[in-house]
């Protein structure tokens, strides 16, 4: 079972999906596949101050009694769990320097690293259509979905080094689909 920690342009993928019919075009690929992993393959995780919850409403401007009943499926069937984030008070400054802008994102890099000290087999994922989860240097490049492919950049590699993984939506369907 895979853990994995789902940045808000992913869930909005999905929540985009569910209602159009169809896959964001500004993806890597479809987000469905990850989230109908959940439970079986994988299993998401959020903090439990609800910041990630928060973003996550926050893409589904609308539709909050849909995502009021999916997030409440989601923790009922053990799809979606809260846990604690780090309390690494070194992780801000360590990935602001590195590059990460400040704001919420470092929230995600918590709650992966928390699951770092709980995860003992596997190493946790942040799955993630956002350019700073990589190389957020290249953020005005305009080949957005060439640099998530990769997989690579400052960011990444920092993830790796505190035993964290950071994918795309194709990239980490392409996991999925070998487990």
């Amino acid at each position: 079972m895979l853990a994995t920690v789902i940045d808000a342009n992913v869930f909005h993928a999905f929540f985009y999906e569910t209602f159009q019919g169809k896959p964001h075009g500004e993806r890597t690929g479809s987000a469905i596949p990850l989230f109908s992993s959940l439970g079986s393959k994988s299993v998401a995780f959020v903090d439990d101050g609800c910041i990630i919850e928060s973003e996550w409403r926050g893409v589904c401007k609308g539709a909050e009694e849909w995502f009021g009943a999916w997030l409440a499926e989601a923790l009922l069937c053990g799809w979606l769990y809260e846990i604690e984030p780090s309390s690494d008070k070194g992780l801000p400054k360590r990935y602001n320097s590195a590059g990460l802008p400040k704001g919420r994102d470092i929230c995600y890099v918590r709650v992966a690293h928390g699951l770092t000290q709980v995860c003992k087999r596997t190493r946790p994922w942040i799955v993630a259509e956002d350019v700073d989860f990589f190389d957020p240097t290249r953020k005005a490049s305009g080949r957005k979905a060439e640099i998530l492919k990769t997989g690579k950049g400052p960011i990444a590699g920092l993830l790796r080094t505190d035993g964290i993984e950071v994918a795309c939506i194709e990239s980490f369907t392409s996991i999925l689909t070998a487990h």
